[in-house]
């Protein structure tokens, strides 16, 4: 059996002040007996089980490939990580007071979940989210609460359904450059209505409003992590008009990019 403990295996079921903390993380690969796991009371903080290959069972369910189990704090935790060829299972216990409103974003609630299509990149993201908390560098904590908050999201982003529109996806998402629905309604020999009506029905909103949601998730990094002015950030986010964009934000966000950037 080949397994690995990024901090050991001492107890680090504990709470953090911070945003969001793992406390540790690892794997188990290659079992040549089955393990198994019996928390009555389960542990103070969050767990995420991943099956990269072979089987677990959590009670009565069971997990294959691909397939995640969250659990809450405080859950009971009875689940075996099965003996079959090739096995590979990882798992990370994580805490902050971020983490329900992360899980809410990501759609993750307790229970079973699947990722198989994305299953390759968050063999990835745990294998480094492992080795990095392992490393205990100054910048571990933020690098592996970073790694996570990745694997939140891309199982999030694995139960969104594919868009029929993948180039106007893609086109949208340039906001460097200039783009009007006309031309997106071009790309599919769509009248300009037709085209926004079925964009609505598969995305849930419009080809603007899905603009105007990339534009500020990308000015909010702007303002969280650089010291771009608000006239750069305007243009980096492909708007003209400092003036409008601080309106614009202002309006979905509910405070300016000023107070936005001061925000402790």
């Amino acid at each position: 059996m080949n397994y690995y403990y990024a901090k050991g295996r001492v107890n680090t079921d504990k709470q953090s002040e911070a945003a969001l903390t793992v406390n540790n993380c690892g794997y188990y690969r290659d079992l040549g007996d089955p393990i198994e796991i019996n928390r009555p009371n389960g542990r103070g903080d969050y767990q995420l089980l991943l099956c990269i290959n072979g089987n677990i069972t959590v009670s009565d369910e069971l997990l294959e490939r691909g397939d995640l189990y969250l659990f809450l704090p405080h859950q009971k935790q009875v689940y075996t990580y099965h003996a079959t060829p090739d096995s590979f299972y990882c798992w990370v216990h994580f805490t902050g007071y971020e983490v329900s409103a992360l899980l809410e974003k990501s759609a993750l609630s307790q229970g079973k979940h699947s990722a198989k299509s994305r299953l390759s990149d968050l063999e990835s993201l745990f294998r480094l989210m492992a080795l990095e908390l392992g490393r205990q560098t100054l910048v571990t904590d933020t690098l592996a609460a970073g790694l996570l908050c990745s694997v939140l999201m891309m199982v999030a982003d694995s139960k969104v359904p594919l868009s029929p529109f993948p180039a106007a996806i893609k086109r949208l998402d340039e906001l460097g450059d200039r783009v009007t629905v006309e031309e997106l309604a071009n790309m599919y020999k769509m009248s300009k209505g037709h085209f926004i009506r079925l964009f609505r029905d598969h995305l849930g909103i419009s080809p603007y409003q899905y603009r105007i949601q990339k534009q500020l998730e990308l000015a909010k990094m702007l303002l969280s992590y650089s010291r771009l002015s608000i006239s750069d950030i305007t243009h980096h986010v492909g708007l003209d008009d400092p003036l409008y964009f601080s309106r614009l934000f202002k309006k979905h966000v509910g405070i300016s990019p000023s107070q936005y950037r001061k925000r402790p």
